[in-house]
């Protein structure tokens, strides 16, 4: 249950809560579960538009958009600190399994998230252009927080079992074809650049 009080610590505990099932622990969010936190997000916002005008507002969404950048910024940062102790198959398939949850994760926020995208976030993209969508910025915070601190960790290892395959021992190439598809999905600058060594350094 969502407070009334959208300034109390207890409003983000409880969304936090929320949000943990199917980011954290990777459960489906049943209809009813995804109405509720819908609802108490835009609650938020309709609240935050009571008070005197728009700086109210700018400072409600302003805040709701931070704390929600930093809560998935945390969790971005905790897969990678687990993927950083996991090495060959288990470090490939514990990579590409998290990359298909987040997928997941980005638009379901992104849906979630959809009335700050549009009352405040592109407001601000025309006033400043390092603003972004909700489902965009989280795709860079993966980018930047996982992708770009686990590419050498990834690469040495997805060698090390091409290598193990030209030796004559049997690995799972299916691994390799998945993380590549995982590394095309992603589309911030830079990308093509580490495809196309990808490619290179398996002499496809």
């Amino acid at each position: 249950m969502f407070p009334d009080d959208i300034n109390s610590t207890e409003y983000l505990e409880a969304l936090q809560h929320a949000l943990d099932g199917p980011i954290v622990r990777h459960e489906i969010m049943s209809t009813p579960e995804y109405m509720k936190v819908y609802s108490a997000v835009k609650h938020y916002q309709d609240y935050a538009c009571v008070e005197p005008p728009a700086m109210t507002t700018m400072c409600c969404n302003r805040r709701l958009y931070n704390w929600l950048i930093s809560y998935m910024t945390k969790n971005i940062r905790d897969i990678k600190d687990k993927a950083l102790v996991l090495s060959g198959p288990a470090l490939l398939d514990f990579y590409i399994t998290q990359w298909e949850y987040f997928q997941t994760t980005h638009m379901l926020i992104g849906r979630l998230f959809f009335s700050v995208d549009q009352q405040w976030i592109e407001r601000q993209c025309k006033q400043d252009p390092n603003y972004t969508c909700i489902s965009s910025t989280l795709i860079q915070l993966w980018y930047f927080y996982l992708f770009r601190r686990l590419t050498t960790h990834v690469m040495s290892n997805v060698i090390s079992l091409v290598d193990a395959e030209r030796s004559g021992r049997a690995i799972d190439s299916t691994l390799i074809t998945r993380l590549y598809k995982a590394y095309v999905e992603l589309k911030p600058e830079g990308i093509a650049k580490c495809n196309a060594e990808f490619r290179e350094r398996l002499g496809a």
